[in-house]
Parts: C-alpha cells; structure tokens; sequence
C-alpha cells in the first residue's frame, strides 16, 4: 500500500480526507495520470482486494468489482459502459457525488479533481452513520459535509436528550422512530407506557 501522504494537497482536499477520515471513511488519492498515489487505512480493510502499489483507477475498479464487493445493478449490468462514463466525469467536472451501493451497505461517494489533475475520492458508510432517515430526497444527500455536520449534530442532539431523566423520542410523521434516549429505552423495557404528541401546527407561527 503506497504509505507516503500526498505533500502539497490544498485545504479543499486536506479537509474533504480528515472529514471522511473523521466518519471512518475510505480514501483514494489519484495521480493526474490516474494511478493510485495514496490509499488510507480504512480504503484496505474495506476493500482488500488489492495491494494499491500499482493500481490506477480502471485496474483498481475491476478489482473491487471482481471481488464482489459492488452491489450497484447498474454496474453489474454494464461494467464498461459505467466505467467510462465515470472516468469521464470525475474529471470534467470539480466535484462529483453520488451514493453507490457496496457489500458494506450504501456509502456516500465525493470525488475532489484538483487544477493539476490529482483526484481525491472518499467513501463514507451511510448505515453506520445513521443518518439516512434524516437526508433530504435528492441534491443535497449525497454532500459529505452535509452528512457530516449532519451527524455532528445528531451525536450532540443525542447526548443532550440521554441526559433528560424525561422519556424522550423522536419520530417521523408515519410513526417510525428516529431516535429515542436513554429514559425512553427504560420506559419501553420497563413497560411504564408512553405518550404521543404531535406539534400543534394549526396556530400561526
């Protein structure tokens, strides 16, 4: 595995890694010839399909594939085909994101092509974040620093509401818990009963 840290990344790449780094997100750094110049910890143990010494992005993208460990249809279907288009967009475009479907669960997905050609794409797990339920359907859900201040703000809500010696629980308007602390855990196995309250929205704000 290329164990040297690419030197000379701007802040847009540097932040973009220790946020993804940060959620136990995969790392890739490509060179602008589109070798593999770096791969983080993380990259390995989820995907060892490969030693990364000299991968690029094409050699690097069957490995995975052949492995088993893309779950996409769309890829399976037409592996050539998604190749090639992705090849082409990460570097027409600054930044690309989508959501891909891997053995792991779904993961977040944010390419950074940098002026000199150099490419950094990250991968961030979205069950293991438990934040899905909370992303918008479509645009903004595949941001990496959205999701991130997202679940910034889901630990602290968390912590906040574990400290309440109230039962508190936090649902979606079809009833699916999203979240619920401590005491409403208690609550549940002790079998003391809850109550349901929905916010009065009849009344002018």
């Amino acid at each position: 595995m290329p164990d040297a840290f690419p030197i000379g990344l701007p802040p847009s790449a540097t932040v973009m890694i220790s946020t993804a780094e940060e959620f136990g997100g995969a790392v890739l750094v490509y060179s602008p010839e589109d070798a593999v110049a770096w791969a983080n910890t993380a990259q390995v143990r989820m995907f060892p399909c490969s030693d990364y010494l000299k991968e690029t992005y094409a050699s690097l993208f069957w490995s995975v594939l052949n492995s088993g460990a893309m779950a996409s249809a769309e890829i399976n279907r037409d592996p050539v085909s998604y190749l090639a288009r992705k090849t082409i967009e990460r570097r027409a475009r600054e930044r690309l994101q989508w959501v891909g479907d891997y053995q792991h669960g779904r993961m977040a997905v944010s390419n950074l092509c940098l002026s000199d050609g150099t490419c950094v794409q990250v991968r961030v797990g979205l069950p293991s974040l438990a934040v899905e339920q909370y992303l918008p359907p479509v645009d903004t859900r595949e941001d990496l620093f959205e999701i991130a201040k997202l679940r910034r703000a889901l630990v602290g809500l968390s912590s906040a509401l574990d400290a309440l010696d109230l039962a508190v629980a936090l649902c979606r308007d079809d009833g699916v818990l999203i979240h619920g602390n401590s005491s409403f855990g208690d609550a549940l196995i002790g079998g003391t009963g809850c109550a349901w309250t929905r916010p009065d929205t009849s009344q002018p704000s």
